[in-house]
């Protein structure tokens, strides 16, 4: 159960970086006129990188916690509420986290929403169906 949680903790908040860099990525597009793609890059993974800290803080030791405790409790049988509900823990992690740095901060929240929606998803697809499958072959 650890390792699926921890696995299901770092894959999520990578495929969150990778959101981020994809959203710092359009943003860096829209602003500097098209040239160099690799300056585009670099630029795009400085602009990613200024929040990777905080996020990473909010992420592991207050968001990853809250969820495992908050998912494990649910037991729903929709597996679309898992998702929905760990994406409006983070939207207010993320709104509380930019207040508690001076106002809403766009990259963090670009970071913390899609972790926390694949952290959802893949624990309805790890956890859930695991137990519903042990449930069943108990009964």
């Amino acid at each position: 159960m650890v390792k699926s949680v921890l696995t299901i903790s770092v894959t999520s908040f990578g495929a969150g970086i990778a959101v981020q860099f994809v959203l710092c990525a359009l943003y860096i597009s829209a602003v500097i006129e098209p040239g160099n793609p690799a300056l585009w890059m670099l630029l795009a993974a400085y602009l990613a990188s200024g929040t990777l800290g905080i996020g990473g803080l909010l992420y592991f030791t207050v968001a990853a916690p809250l969820l495992f405790i908050l998912l494990w409790r649910l037991r729903q049988e929709e597996p679309g509420f898992y998702p929905l509900t760990a994406m409006g823990v983070c939207v207010g992690l993320s709104a509380w986290g930019g207040s508690w740095m001076g106002g809403l901060d766009w990259r963090l929240f670009a970071l913390m929403v899609p972790s926390a929606f694949f952290f959802g998803g893949m624990w309805w697809n790890r956890i859930e169906l695991n137990r519903s499958v042990r449930n069943k072959l108990a009964a």
